[in-house]
């Protein structure tokens, strides 16, 4: 019996930034406080049903944009659950800051930081590598515990240390990165080869030791897909898509996971416990099946394969073997 749910939950596709590796196909589109609402029942009623806490991550889009984000928020804090805002942190001031600062089921807040300022300003716009280290200073000053996120390709692996180096300078409590999947305006030339994610895991194993250091500023974590194969020591992940974690999408559609874009069906239309319960593809997704390729090795009922959305998108098959591992 699961006993606690990650839904993520994108409220607006409507963004002010044009990455070069976005998900989205358009910027325009938002819903009316009444269907969030209305979403936001379903999620509350569904870990009900299964006498589980949960815990939202918001985003978008870029939530912050959102006229319903705060009493999206409000509401959510009336159900119990907690949340988090999942955000590229160019909107974050003052004012924004200090009213986030009042909710005490807030657990972080996430910004993404994809390189230093040449790097990340060419991924994602002229001028959002500042804002976005001066939205974490002031997230920082109302004391608001802080997560990195940086999305990994081609065009930053290298850039790791630095990014790391500028989350302990700016007291970032946390640190994590996972690869670029490639569907959306992202191209799959930017993904990592497996030589290079070799040693970028290496790299990351680096960074990873210096959580023992006495006087650490970021905690960098590291239990994300085969990680553990470049001596990383947080724990073997496996994919919890469609089991204790999915996605509801700007448009109300259930997803596995925002990078597998498999729409399971609609909540304006129809019950999530319904979806959860009922669909082929969910249902398979919990048998947490190995993949053919990975029967002889011994990580594999860990692993169970690695990052499922990767395989999904490169072969629209998520029963396949993680193509960077090397083992």
């Amino acid at each position: 019996m699961i006993q606690h749910f990650l839904f993520q939950w994108h409220i607006t596709n409507q963004c002010n930034l044009r990455c070069t590796h976005c998900y989205q196909s358009d910027y325009a589109h938002d819903l009316s406080t009444e269907v969030l609402f209305s979403v936001l029942e379903q999620l509350n009623q569904f870990r009900l049903y299964w006498g589980a806490t949960a815990h939202i991550n918001l985003t978008g889009g870029e939530p912050l944009v959102s006229q319903n984000l705060f009493p999206v928020l409000d509401a959510i804090t009336e159900t119990g659950m907690t949340f988090s805002v999942l955000t590229n942190g160019t909107l974050l001031r003052k004012q924004t800051a200090q009213k986030l600062a009042e909710y005490q089921n807030l657990k972080y807040i996430q910004v993404s930081l994809d390189g230093n300022q040449e790097i990340h300003d060419a991924i994602r716009g002229a001028g959002s590598f500042e804002k976005a280290l001066a939205g974490i200073w002031w997230l920082k000053k109302y004391h608001i515990p802080v997560s990195v996120s940086f999305t990994v390709s081609r065009k930053n692996w290298h850039s790791l240390h630095e990014v790391c180096q500028i989350c302990r300078k700016l007291h970032a409590d946390y640190f994590w990165t996972d690869r670029l999947i490639p569907f959306g305006h992202a191209d799959a030339q930017n993904c990592l080869s497996t030589e290079e994610f070799q040693q970028f895991l290496s790299a990351l194993a680096a960074e990873e030791r210096k959580n023992l250091q006495f006087f650490r500023k970021t905690f960098v974590k590291t239990g994300r897909a085969l990680q553990f194969l470049g001596g990383c020591t947080q724990g073997i992940y496996h994919c919890e898509a469609g089991d204790s974690f999915f996605t509801i999408d700007e448009n109300c559609n259930l997803l596995p996971c925002r990078r597998m874009p498999v729409i399971i069906g609609n909540l304006q239309k129809e019950n999530l416990l319904h979806l959860y319960l009922d669909s082929e593809i969910m249902q398979d997704l919990r048998k947490h099946a190995i993949p053919q390729e990975c029967r002889n090795c011994q990580k594999a009922p860990f692993c169970r394969g690695g990052l499922k959305c990767l395989c999904y998108a490169l072969f629209q098959d998520y029963h396949r073997k993680d193509p960077n591992c090397f083992l």
